[in-house]
């Protein structure tokens, strides 16, 4: 069985973008197996890289003629390790037992919350 996840670990300046880039369009566009754009996540550590990312698939689906699946890639969710969580914390709220109107706590907060 092929596992669905695809973990790509790299120092900068390594390739990183361009290499998950050349992947994601490829799920995304292979006839066979070809993924929705709303089963895609994939994580950064910076808002800038994410943003970056998600442009760079864009415009590659475009260069294909993949028109469609470009202008659906905003279901899937490319961002930050603390965005993507965020935003699936808010998605399966009520699964997990939490409230839908979730915020992060600033630094004061923790720590009386901590105590």
């Amino acid at each position: 069985m092929k596992s669905n996840i695809r973990l790509i670990s790299a120092g900068a300046g390594s390739g990183k973008t361009f290499r998950l880039t050349e992947e994601l369009a490829e799920l995304l566009t292979t006839n066979e197996k070809g993924y929705d754009p709303s089963q895609v996540i994939a994580t950064t550590f910076t808002r800038a890289a994410a943003a970056e990312l998600k442009n760079k698939i864009r415009e590659k689906l475009l260069e294909q003629g993949k028109v469609e699946i470009a202008s659906q890639l905003e279901q899937s969710l490319i961002g930050t390790v603390n965005g993507i969580s965020h935003q699936l914390l808010l998605l399966f709220s009520f699964e997990s037992g939490l409230s839908p109107a979730l915020s992060v706590i600033d630094d004061d907060e923790k720590e009386v919350l901590f105590q």
